[in-house]
C-alpha cells in the first residue's frame, strides 16, 4: 500500500498505516525541508510496519534513524519494507520504548511515534475487521489510551539532545500521534514534562492528531 513515495507491504497482524499517520508524516518532512540534507538522529517508537522511520530515511537521506518496536513480527515487516524500498539508514531495535536504549549511550534530534493510544472504551466500538486483523498490542492502551503516551513523554528529554539550529527554526523534537479526545491531556503532560512550544495539530478532518514539543 502506498505511503509518502513508499510502498509498503503489511499483513496480520502488524498495523495498517492510517491516512492520517501518512498526513503528519509528509508535512513534518516539509516543515524540516531546510533540515533536509543535514545528519540527524532520529528515533521512531512503535514503528510498526516501519511506515514512519521509512518515510523520514527516504526524505532524509543522510541521517540515521533508529526505529523500535516490542514486536518481532512488526520488525520482520519492518525490515521487509526497508528492504523492498532499497532504504539502508534504518536501524530496527526490539525495544518495549526505551527499554532497550541507553540515554547515556546516543541521544536524538527527533524523536517520533505512533503509539498505542485506543482505550478500552473505544476497543469495544472498533470494527471486527480492525480486531481481527491488527495486533492488540498495537492499538490498545491502559489508562484511557494514555499509558504508552504518559511513559513517552515522561522519559522522552533524556534521549533528546540540544540541537541550537532547530531551536532557531522553531521545530520539534518530539511529535507522537494521539486520539482525537487526548489533546488537552497529552499537552498537559508534555508541559509537566518541561517541553517548550507544545502543540496540538489536527488533521485533515479537523481532530486533534499529533502533539509536538521541544525541550526547553
Amino acid at each position: 500500500m502506498p505511503f509518502a513515495d513508499l510502498d509498503i507491504l503489511v499483513k496480520p497482524p502488524v498495523l495498517i498505516p492510517r491516512p492520517e499517520t501518512e498526513e503528519w508524516c509528509v508535512n513534518l518532512c516539509e516543515q524540516f525541508e531546510k533540515l533536509k540534507n543535514r545528519s540527524l538522529h532520529i528515533l521512531d517508537l512503535c514503528t510498526g510496519s516501519g511506515c514512519i522511520a521509512l518515510a523520514l530515511a527516504r526524505y532524509f537521506e543522510k541521517s540515521q534513524i533508529v526505529a523500535t518496536d516490542i514486536s518481532d513480527l512488526a520488525l520482520e515487516c519492518a525490515r521487509e519494507n526497508a528492504k523492498h524500498n532499497k532504504i539502508n539508514n534504518v536501524r530496527f531495535v526490539k525495544s518495549d520504548l526505551f527499554e532497550s536504549l541507553d540515554p547515556s549511550l546516543f541521544q536524538y534530534d527527533l524523536i517520533v511515534s505512533n503509539p498505542p493510544y485506543i482505550g478500552s472504551k473505544e476497543w469495544k466500538t472498533l470494527e471486527p475487521m480492525v480486531t481481527e486483523w491488527e495486533d492488540r498490542g498495537a492499538l490498545f492502551s491502559e489508562h484511557n489510551g494514555l499509558a504508552h503516551i504518559e511513559k513517552i513523554i515522561s522519559k522522552a528529554p533524556l534521549f533528546i539532545r540540544p540541537n541550537q539550529e532547530m531551536k532557531m527554526l522553531q521545530l520539534p523534537q518530539i511529535v507522537i500521534e494521539i486520539g482525537y479526545r487526548q489533546g488537552q491531556q497529552v499537552k498537559q503532560l508534555m508541559r509537566d514534562a518541561l517541553f517548550d512550544h507544545v502543540e496540538i495539530t489536527k488533521d485533515l478532518e479537523g481532530k486533534d492528531r499529533i502533539a509536538s514539543g521541544r525541550i526547553q
